[in-house]
């Protein structure tokens, strides 16, 4: 976290002036290159995107495409990580 707050401050600091923050217009930069990246990794396939960023939309649309083994990775993963079971079976059965 110390390493975000010092590449990307001004989104977790408060200030007046936007010159308190050091390298403000760097920061600013940097994040539209994200935001950009991030919205061309989306639109290029956005469910595929959903699966691998999600965990119960993921199911379900892995579910929908019959995507069986891919599915029961996932579950197994979200099992693994402590996930509700009764939330996590509702979206896998």
């Amino acid at each position: 976290m110390a390493d975000f707050r010092d590449r990307f401050s001004i989104w977790v600091t408060a200030f007046n002036d936007i010159n308190e923050i050091p390298n403000w217009k760097a920061q600013l930069v940097q994040s539209v290159l994200f935001t950009e990246k991030w919205i061309s990794d989306i639109q290029s396939n956005p469910e595929q995107w959903i699966i691998n960023n999600t965990c119960y939309s993921a199911l379900y649309l892995l579910k929908k495409q019959n995507r069986i083994i891919e599915l029961d990775g996932k579950y197994y993963y979200l099992l693994a990580r402590n996930n509700n079971d009764d939330e996590l079976n509702f979206f896998y059965f």
